[in-house]
């Protein structure tokens, strides 16, 4: 039986992801080991600056079979992120947009998409949420789940998008956020605010009580809650740029388009420590994406096709399915 250790990000999106791969490697009969020394494959899933940082606190892993599942969401990557990940010896990750920027460190990169998968519904949890968030009979909800502090993640975009764009009753967006929103905006009746962590039973009921969710991303590595939205059979609205478009098409949401551009100064300024205005990610069409908005709200009938078709094809990212792929890389190590 192969063992595996499997070092896991504390970070909330890493974490659910980890946590589902780790999983998938049960599934297998893959024995999970607490520590480096008694496995025989490593993986380090987390930020590419911290992989150094584990191979000074386990200096076994020189010796080991070491793979780092990370991401990273621009076209170029740090020098210190090249360096960190020349030290294991292949790298997994998401998708192929990541795959991509990945192979500037001269390792065998391959692409394991993240597990979507949908829990059970619970009645009592969406009853919570539509209490929480006011819903109101006839009106559409859309939302979205992002970090409001990470300007990549577009949130001030949408909310421009979003301003004036429907009648008083027609609409609402629902911003969920895990950190808290400083300087939160305005309150008016047409968004309301989650700022706190939510456990996955009301998170997904965020997901089956609203109607569609939206991005307006700069870059995704993948999109997790997109993903997630889709699976629950929820239209969407989202960039058409970075990971997500490994999944997306027109055929199953509504991709808005975006300029590919070089990073803006002040988004650099945000994260100097990584970013560089040599890199690049897109900046969304604030016109199409009210256009998208509104069609979304006005074509919500004849768009469940769509919203159909993405719940079919989220089924391709199903536990089992990854199991398979998972399957096919540990081979390579036998």
């Amino acid at each position: 039986m192969m063992t595996v250790c499997y070092i896991l990000s504390h970070y909330i999106s890493h974490r659910l992801a980890g946590l589902q791969f780790q999983d998938c490697f049960r599934r297998l009969g893959v024995r999970l080991v607490e520590t480096p020394d008694k496995a025989d494959l490593v993986i380090i899933h987390n930020e590419p600056w911290s992989v150094a940082g584990y191979y000074r606190a386990f200096p076994e892993l020189s010796k080991k079979r070491v793979v780092a599942y990370s991401v990273w969401e621009t076209d170029q990557l740090p020098e210190s992120y090249r360096f960190n990940l020349s030290l294991p010896s292949e790298i997994w990750t998401c998708s192929a947009y990541c795959r991509d920027a990945l192979a500037q460190t001269g390792r065998p990169v391959s692409v394991v998409p993240h597990v979507v998968s949908v829990p059970e519904r619970d009645a009592e949890a969406e009853r919570r949420m539509r209490e929480r968030i006011g819903a109101r009979d006839g009106e559409m909800l859309f939302y979205t789940i992002a970090n409001v502090a990470n300007v990549r993640k577009g949130v001030e975009d949408l909310l421009r998008a979003f301003d004036g764009l429907f009648s008083p009753g027609e609409a609402r967006l629902i911003v969920k956020s895990n950190v808290p929103w400083t300087p939160a905006p305005a309150s008016t009746r047409d968004i309301v605010v989650i700022s706190e962590l939510l456990d996955d039973n009301d998170l997904f009921a965020l997901h089956r009580v609203a109607d569609c969710f939206v991005s307006a991303h700069r870059s995704e590595a993948w999109g997790l809650g997109i993903s997630e939205a889709m699976a629950c059979g929820n239209l969407v609205v989202a960039t058409a740029h970075g990971g997500n478009m490994d999944y997306m098409n027109t055929g199953n949401s509504l991709p808005v388009a975006c300029h590919v551009e070089p990073i803006r100064a002040a988004d650099v300024k945000s994260q100097p420590d990584i970013l560089t205005s040599d890199m690049h990610w897109a900046y969304v069409d604030p016109d199409d994406l009210r256009r998208q908005l509104r069609r979304a709200f006005d074509d919500r009938v004849s768009l469940r096709r769509l919203a159909g078709q993405a719940q079919l094809d989220m089924k391709r990212y199903a536990p089992e399915r990854i199991s398979e792929c998972l399957a096919g890389h540990l081979a390579a190590f036998v």
